[in-house]
């Protein structure tokens, strides 16, 4: 639980607190702070909850990353033939379409 959720989860009550207080003793402005409060603290608790969130994404997100970047050296260890004919293959086809292009465009 991060620091956002804890403070706008204690600023929920804190608004309670007022909201009620300000019903009973007749004081709108009281009342209305209160409100606003509450309001306020369901927002940096959400936020909390929601970067925390992210950060985790985040996280899983790198370590994912570093597993692919292990997978795809151990192929280039053991097939290092392959894998220069895949880059050779995926190398020609983006040229051929670059330029294929712009020679069909000119043709037209």
């Amino acid at each position: 639980m991060s620091l956002d959720q804890i403070e706008g989860t204690a600023r929920q009550g804190i608004g309670r607190m007022k909201e009620t207080i300000g019903d009973a003793i007749g004081n709108p402005g009281l009342q209305a702070k209160g409100v606003l409060d509450e309001a306020l603290g369901t927002v940096q608790e959400t936020y909390g909850r929601v970067s925390d969130g992210a950060r985790g994404a985040i996280r899983q997100a790198a370590g994912r990353a570093r597993s692919a970047r292990g997978d795809l050296e151990d192929l280039i260890d053991q097939q290092p033939v392959l894998v220069a004919a895949i880059a050779l293959g995926v190398g020609l086809a983006i040229g051929l379409l670059l330029l294929g292009g712009s020679r069909v465009a000119s043709r037209r």
